[in-house]
């Protein structure tokens, strides 16, 4: 039978300090962990938190749930859940991706998702699961997909599938390969002007914008007429496009943000008003799609590889423009981290440090403004 047992363990909450702790996450709907100053507080909270446990047989039609089984019953769960507005879109979307790559897995031989519910151990997660989902993905990844599972492994106590959450206290660690692919690679500018000469007159706008001002695609895609103050040479971000969850802001709070404009940038984003018919809705899309429509990602991918490939170059991704200005930036203020992470719209200095710092070293020569980035085109 399920039951709720005390640990004695340093509490998280107040540093230094041991006490009792009472974990109710894997057998109750809404459980929690509570720490006591004593142990017979936590055996009393335990004795009625074990009251609102259903007793499960294991001879009963869940506990010989495979995972394939469970994940139908979780996701009509995650499901119901986003449609009456408990979860948002995006806790749909992330539990669908992770559990079914969960069961994609492989344990001695076996998909995870044809393996009984009831089998897997904390070894098997620790161990075979991990070694696999760690191979090509960062760590962060590799802690939402845990995350995710353990989610339904809840899930499944409360269906009577387990008694145990075997992914609780898992850690994770990422790949090695994917860290060093999180480190961006610089991109010559004589590599930038040859792909930006294949391109038509409005893509070649659209990618000198990303290249002097290091917007994500999210945000490039977003980005009105109203968000422009050419007068002052400078963009306000204040929106960005999200995979299936439409405009909102950026994806992080610092991503609201004001970037500088070179002069050359301004010159290009008038004649491109212009070439609009001066358009009077302040929020009609800057880099948009016949009809005024947002353009989707899969099209600004495609105008960029077919530059790359008709100037005989490697093909580079989107997101590779906004490393580029970041390698800029460096150049132009090598000693203040502050201002590149603010033109970023990075959450902390310490993701600057992260993704750029390998460059800092090499960087410092040009100590020019951001104004003369223009230079470079």
């Amino acid at each position: 039978m399920l039951s709720i047992q005390a640990k004695y363990i340093k509490s998280r909450s107040k540093a230094g300090h041991s006490a009792w702790c009472v974990d109710s996450r894997c057998v109750l709907d809404g459980g929690s962990r509570k720490f006591y100053e004593t142990k017979e507080e936590a055996l009393r909270a335990i004795q009625s938190l074990n009251k609102e446990i259903t007793p499960v047989a294991k001879n009963s039609d869940t506990w010989k749930w495979t995972f394939a089984d469970l994940r139908k019953e979780y996701m009509e769960r995650v499901e119901a859940d986003y449609q009456s507005g408990k979860k948002s879109k995006t806790f749909r979307t992330d539990k669908e991706r992770h559990t079914r790559c969960f069961l994609d897995l492989i344990i001695d031989g076996k998909n995870v998702a044809d393996m009984r519910v009831a089998d897997l151990t904390m070894g098997m997660v620790a161990i075979d699961l991990l070694d696999q989902l760690e191979k090509d993905r960062a760590k962060k990844t590799v802690t939402n997909i845990i995350g995710s599972v353990s989610h339904m492994m809840k899930f499944a106590i409360l269906k009577g599938c387990r008694e145990t959450n075997p992914c609780l206290d898992i850690e994770t660690r990422g790949s090695l390969v994917s860290a060093e692919k999180n480190k961006a690679q610089q991109i010559r500018p004589e590599i930038i002007d040859a792909i930006m000469e294949q391109m038509s007159p409005e893509w070649k706008v659209a990618m000198r914008f990303a290249c002097t001002t290091g917007l994500r695609q999210g945000e490039q895609r977003a980005l009105t007429w109203s968000c422009l103050d050419l007068d002052n040479s400078q963009v306000n971000v204040t929106r960005a496009i999200k995979h299936r969850a439409g405009v909102g802001a950026p994806k992080t709070k610092t991503g609201t943000r004001t970037v500088p404009l070179t002069r050359d940038m301004v010159q290009s984003l008038r004649e491109l008003f212009i070439k609009r018919g001066r358009p009077n809705d302040p929020d009609a899309l800057v880099f948009c799609a016949n009809g005024g429509n947002v353009r989707m990602p899969s099209k600004f991918l495609k105008a960029l590889h077919r530059a790359c490939d008709a100037a005989g170059v490697d093909r580079i991704r989107w997101h590779d423009l906004r490393h580029f200005y970041a390698s800029k930036l460096l150049q132009a203020y090598p000693d203040d981290l502050w201002r590149v992470r603010t033109y970023m719209g990075h959450a902390s200095i310490a993701i600057t440090q992260s993704t750029y710092g390998h460059w800092i070293q090499n960087e410092g020569e040009d100590t020019a403004a951001v104004d003369k980035l223009s230079a470079i085109f």
